[in-house]
C-alpha cells in the first residue's frame, strides 16, 4: 500500500469550515499518514487549529506561510515538511478545490485509484484534472499544450524528483508585471501563445470561456491580476517540466457517459447548496 501525505492550504476566511472539512475527509479517504495544514493568511491562525483537530488522520501538523508565491509558496512549505518521510504520494489542495467548483465523487474515485501504487515501483506520475489548449506554449524553454489544474493534484516521489522537489519557481515571477498596459503586463520574453491564453482567460469577461472573475485590465485591478497570472505560469510550468521529462499525466475527469451523468447531477446539487449559502450570508449582512 502506498504511503500518502496531504498538504492543505487555507487562505479564505469565508471558506474555512467547509475547506477544512473537505480536506480532512479526503485525507481520511486517501488513508493519508500525514496531513500538513498551511495557514496562508495569518488572520486564520486562531480559528484553524481547533477545526483541524477533528481530522481523522494519524498525524496532523500546522505550518504558517506569508502568502509569498501565493498557493505555490505555501505548497512548497507543506512539501518540505513531508520530504524526509517515507511518503510515496503527495496530495496538494488549496481551499478552492471544494468551494469554487464541485469536486465530484468521479474526481475523488479516480484520484484515489491512481495513487494506490507505491512510487518505488512506478514511473514519474502526476494526477489531477487535465486541461489543454489547441496551440502549444513554452515556459522556461519547456513546451506543452496541456496541464494539471493545481487547486488539487497529486505527485509521486519520482515526479517530485523531476521538479527538483520544488513546486514554487520564483524565477517565473518577473514574467508578469502589475501594469494596466497589456503590452507592459507581460514580459517580452514570454511565449506569445501563453500570453494570449492568459489575456483571454483573465481580461475578456464577455467571453463564455473566461475565468468567472475576469475583468478588463485597469490600474486598480492590475496588482490582483498580476498575482493570478503568476500563479497560472507556476501551474503551467509544473506540467510542462513533467511532460518534457516523460512523466505520465493521469486525468481524473469523467471518462464515460455514466460518469459524466453522475458528475452533472453532483454539480447541479453543488450549485443549489452554494446558492443557498450565498443567500444565507447575504441575509446575515442585512
Amino acid at each position: 500500500m502506498a504511503g500518502v501525505g496531504f498538504v492543505s492550504i487555507h487562505y479564505y476566511r469565508e471558506y474555512l469550515h467547509r475547506s477544512v472539512a473537505a480536506a480532512s475527509a479526503l485525507a481520511h479517504k486517501a488513508s493519508a499518514q500525514q496531513l500538513i495544514v498551511v495557514i496562508n493568511n495569518q488572520e486564520l491562525t486562531p480559528a484553524l487549529p481547533p477545526l483541524i483537530r477533528k481530522a481523522d488522520v494519524p498525524h496532523v501538523d500546522v505550518a504558517h506561510h506569508d502568502n509569498s508565491g501565493m498557493e505555490f509558496g505555501a505548497y512548497q512549505i507543506g512539501l518540505e515538511r513531508l520530504l524526509s518521510t517515507d511518503i510515496d504520494w503527495f496530495i496538494f489542495a488549496n481551499d478552492t478545490f471544494s468551494t469554487h467548483g464541485c469536486f465530484s465523487a468521479v474526481y475523488r474515485d479516480h484520484l484515489l485509484s491512481a495513487i494506490k501504487e507505491p512510487s518505488s515501483t512506478a514511473s514519474p506520475r502526476a494526477v489531477g484534472k487535465i486541461e489543454s489548449t489547441a496551440m502549444s506554449f513554452s515556459i522556461g524553454g519547456k513546451r506543452t499544450h496541456r496541464w494539471l489544474t493545481t487547486n488539487i493534484f497529486c505527485l509521486n516521489r519520482r515526479a517530485l524528483e523531476i521538479l527538483g522537489n520544488r513546486l514554487y519557481f520564483p524565477e517565473l515571477e518577473n514574467l508578469i508585471r502589475p501594469s494596466s498596459d497589456n503590452k507592459e503586463f507581460f514580459a517580452p520574453q514570454l511565449d506569445h501563445a501563453i500570453r494570449e491564453h492568459i489575456h483571454d482567460w483573465l481580461f475578456r469577461p464577455e467571453s463564455p470561456y473566461a475565468w468567472y472573475a475576469a475583468e478588463h485590465l485597469n490600474d486598480e485591478n492590475a496588482p490582483k491580476f498580476a498575482n493570478k497570472a503568476r500563479s497560472i505560469l507556476q501551474e503551467k510550468y509544473i506540467s510542462a517540466t513533467l511532460e518534457e521529462a516523460g512523466a505520465s499525466l493521469i486525468d481524473i475527469n469523467a471518462s464515460n457517459l455514466h460518469e459524466k451523468a453522475q458528475k452533472r447531477v453532483e454539480e447541479a446539487l453543488f450549485k443549489l447548496r452554494a446558492d443557498r449559502i450565498r443567500n444565507d450570508l447575504h441575509r446575515a449582512q442585512y
